[in-house]
């Protein structure tokens, strides 16, 4: 169906009728159905029904309806790039179909509530109370003697010997005790 339809084309391109009201006009001249029209070109009859109606909100985009306008117009023998421009032209004045909007980052202008800040701090101390509590080096019982015990403090890696306390006050009673000597 590529031969040329008989509408003067100059008037088609530059008339106030709508493109889907002259692609419908030029169908039915050749007297298709829209049935064959769908075998013929594969696009569905629904989507070629709301081209001819101008309901554009029935079709997947705008890409598809000019794609489908231009595969339309050809198959009817009419201009496919001046259909295309006119359909452009009078669709230049409504909304595009799928307006993108990005998200706009939120802007942090305000400080948290002063009891966020005062239980966060609390919590901060408690935190690093009972770390110390927790790693607090504890003394090591090394010797008992008796009642008495002989603690190691630390180790000095500088001497390589242990320093050592009496908890119990054992040399100050040792001193007290008279020395045996066998």
């Amino acid at each position: 169906m590529t031969q040329h339809a008989v509408f003067q084309e100059d008037d088609l391109y530059f008339s106030d009728a709508p493109v889907g009201e002259i692609l419908r006009n030029a169908r039915m001249h050749y007297g298709q159905r829209l049935q064959d029209v769908e075998v013929a070109l594969r696009i569905r009859a629904s989507q070629l029904d709301a081209i001819e109606r101008s309901d554009f909100d029935r079709l997947p985009g705008r890409v598809y309806a000019v794609g489908f306008i231009r595969t339309y117009a050809d198959y009817l023998g009419l201009n496919p790039e001046r259909m295309v421009k006119l359909f452009k032209s009078q669709s230049m004045y409504k909304a595009p179909d799928n307006v993108v909007q990005f998200p706009v980052e939120a802007l942090e202008t305000h400080l948290p509530k002063k009891a966020l800040l005062v239980v966060c701090a609390i919590g901060f101390i408690a935190l690093l109370a009972s770390a110390s509590y927790l790693f607090k080096p504890q003394p090591i019982a090394i010797e008992t003697v008796g009642d008495y015990s002989v603690f190691q403090d630390h180790y000095d890696q500088d001497t390589a010997s242990f320093h050592t306390e009496n908890r119990s006050n054992f040399f100050s009673n040792a001193i007290d005790q008279p020395l045996l000597v066998e």
